[in-house]
């Protein structure tokens, strides 16, 4: 499964039949990946907010679409996704779109300050942040369910999925003005600013 969320769009794609709002069938896991492309190029985002995107979304679909010989082509100059040395972590840069890391922002507010969460995944800082809970499974659930997992289940699973991407998109519009605000101080793009420490951004 993968879901794409905007201001309009909640899209959910999966290679299980699944009857829900826009969720979107496919035949393989292939199929999803050329399907995901595909959305992507077609709503052309300028910003694109992912959590831990750096080191776990796009490695991922890189890792998944080279098994079918695929290349993620996106972005302005349709091109894959560059993974980049920044620190100690790697990052990944898109082409023409700013690809802004929300996992990355929350660790930098909490750094200094500025929000106050216990734990870093998904789940917790939404319900910290918005107050709101949101679906959660464990991994092992997951995988038991999408191999035998009811009706019921697989739509569930969905909606988590789907809940995922909303709530990555939520945080992420609530903090993007600050960085916004940031990026034009220190006269840096959003990738950069979103992933700098305090230390830089003062220099």
């Amino acid at each position: 499964m993968a879901s794409i969320v905007t201001e309009t769009k909640k899209i959910v794609f999966t290679t299980k039949k699944i009857e829900g709002k826009e969720i979107i069938y496919c035949e393989n896991e292939k199929k999803l990946i050329e399907d995901l492309i595909a959305k992507f190029n077609e709503l052309k985002p300028d910003v694109i907010f992912t959590y831990n995107g750096d080191m776990f979304d796009f490695p991922v679909w890189k890792a998944r679409a080279r098994k079918y010989g695929l290349k993620i082509e996106i972005g302005f100059e349709k091109s894959e996704p560059k993974t980049m040395r920044k620190g100690m972590y790697n990052v990944e840069k898109l082409s023409g779109v700013q690809h802004v890391d929300v996992y990355k922002i929350i660790r930098f507010l909490s750094m200094i300050s500025a929000i106050d969460v216990s734990r870093f995944n998904l789940e917790s800082v939404y319900e910290s942040v918005f107050n709101k809970k949101k679906i959660d499974f464990e991994p092992w659930q997951l995988q038991q369910i999408f191999t035998n997992g009811t009706k019921k289940e697989l739509l569930e699973v969905a909606e988590y999925n789907k809940q995922d991407s909303i709530a990555t998109f939520e945080l992420g519009e609530k903090f993007l003005p600050l960085f916004m605000q940031l990026s034009q101080l220190v006269k840096e793009d959003l990738f950069e600013v979103s992933r700098q420490s305090v230390g830089t951004l003062v220099e």
